[in-house]
């Protein structure tokens, strides 16, 4: 079921709305879209030092503390260039670096939870310095609370140009 509404309708004034017309679109919203977990995932700029290049990842849920959703059983992923070796990484969760099926290496963080406000600061280093040691793509993804269609959801981390 879909519920139709006129943006017209929504600029009237408020509290004009019956009490199932809210909770219908409440349902709508919550049960069969389901409710997003605020989460972000921002890469830093590589700094290169001693013949490594060390990347910092922030990953934070920005909900209203006591109120907003909490994150469960993320997995946080970085698409090493091809070639490059981690050599060192920081942060709850590290799980290593693992080949994909489509023959790239990923270096992995598990974390149990994210809260509102909560934020994780996960480092990686990769041996050598330029263009072959650029991370280009990464995703957070999250069990729960899931989406209305029963899977988890995700986010693209974020990465500075030129990174």
């Amino acid at each position: 079921r879909f519920i139709r509404v006129q943006l017209a309708e929504l600029t009237g004034t408020l509290g004009v709305y019956p009490e199932f017309v809210l909770a219908e679109i409440w349902s709508y919203v919550t049960e069969e879209l389901g409710l997003r977990v605020p989460v972000a995932a921002r890469l830093s700029r590589p700094a290169t030092a001693g013949g490594g290049t060390t990347y910092t990842l922030a990953v934070e849920n920005s909900g209203v503390v006591g109120k907003g959703l909490t994150a469960e059983e993320l997995t946080v992923e970085l698409t090493l260039p091809a070639g490059a070796t981690a050599t060192t990484a920081t942060g709850l969760g590290y799980d290593g670096v693992h080949p994909t099926r489509g023959g790239k290496n990923v270096a992995i963080w598990l974390l149990p939870i994210l809260a509102p406000q909560d934020r994780q600061t996960l480092t990686i280093t990769l041996s050598g310095t330029g263009v072959a040691t650029t991370i280009s793509e990464g995703t957070v993804s999250w069990a729960s609370p899931a989406q209305g269609d029963g899977r988890g959801d995700s986010v693209v981390v974020s990465i500075p140009d030129g990174a």
